[in-house]
């Protein structure tokens, strides 16, 4: 899977540099806070708590084109909605590692 949708991108910078780099600077700014809400859903065993993060990580990469992101964060929904803690933990991993990828990405268009 791509790390970003380079169609969104362009749509977002269509808009503006300025605003581009606004709409990325504030995913970069709030995202951190989705990924501690589903690591403390996971500690805590709620995945109530996990399935609400991952569906707000998800939107929010959608938006910005961290499709890597987006994917992962859907998966981690889809796994949290259907009550399988096991495989919300795996792609909790695999979120993190798309996320970090995302990271170095869309700091390279600020």
């Amino acid at each position: 899977m791509e790390t970003l949708d380079t169609t969104q991108i362009a749509n977002l910078r269509a808009l503006g540099d300025d605003i581009l780099v606004e709409i990325l600077q504030v995913f970069l700014a709030s995202s951190p806070t989705q990924l501690a809400g589903v690591a403390e859903g996971l500690d805590a065993g709620d995945l109530d708590k996990v399935r609400y993060h991952a569906h707000s990580l998800k939107g929010a990469s959608a938006n910005v084109g961290a499709s890597g992101v987006h994917g992962a964060a859907k998966a981690l929904e889809s796994a949290a909605r259907d009550g399988d803690e096991a495989q919300a933990r795996d792609l909790q991993e695999v979120l993190t590692l798309r996320y970090e990828e995302a990271v170095v990405a869309l700091r390279a268009l600020t």
